[in-house]
């Protein structure tokens, strides 16, 4: 897993290689991708999963120029080649309804930005713990797993959660945007004129 990059997406370069600095000095070895907005994040993803390197996590900004942090995990929560990404979102000024609506869309955590360097320290530390040694763990090494997990949130990760991240709430059987790409995937293809190919529903 340490040969697949980790983005931290933020408007602040300043506090994206902050960031970089205390993962780099709490010991995780994987590189480290930086966007500056929602549209950065998106092509970083796209090119990731082409060579088949997908990022173990993305750490994603809510107030960003361009495309704003929700906006991009709507985009590639409704991808279906970057729906499973593991998305930790953060903000310094967040309301309840900002992060309700992030966790309708589809976020994995939803934190508040660290103000200190400790608080960056101490944040970082838990979620490196249960993100990169226990929950992406414990989905590879079950029955059904892939060398990516399919699901980042398996009973075993599911278990763990409290202990480090406690602002996520109970976990629905289904995301709002996982129905939405099973829907979507199930629509039918109707065929229409010679030499003009099959056309797929998307409205």
């Amino acid at each position: 897993m340490s040969d697949r990059p980790i983005i931290i997406a933020d408007d602040d370069a300043a506090f994206r290689h902050l960031i970089e600095l205390t993962l780099n000095r709490l010991g995780v070895s994987n590189s480290i991708l930086h966007a500056g907005d929602g549209v950065e994040l998106l092509q970083s993803l796209r090119a990731l999963h082409a060579t088949g390197a997908p990022p173990p996590l993305v750490f994603l900004d809510v107030h960003m120029p361009n495309m704003t942090g929700l906006q991009a995990l709507r985009t590639l929560r409704n991808d279906v080649a970057l729906c499973e990404t593991v998305v930790l979102m953060w903000s310094d000024a967040a309301s309840t309804t900002t992060r309700s609506k992030a966790y309708r869309l589809g976020a994995n955590a939803f934190l508040a930005k660290p103000a200190t360097a400790a608080a960056t320290t101490n944040t970082l530390t838990a979620i490196t713990q249960f993100w990169l040694e226990t929950a992406l763990q414990a989905d590879n090494t079950s029955p059904a797993s892939s060398s990516y997990p399919s699901n980042p949130f398996s009973r075993n990760a599911a278990a763990v959660t409290a202990k480090h991240l406690s602002t996520r709430p109970a976990r629905p059987s289904r995301w709002p945007w996982q129905q939405a790409v099973e829907e979507k995937n199930a629509r039918p293809t109707i065929p229409v004129a010679a030499n003009d190919g099959p056309l797929r529903i998307t409205a």
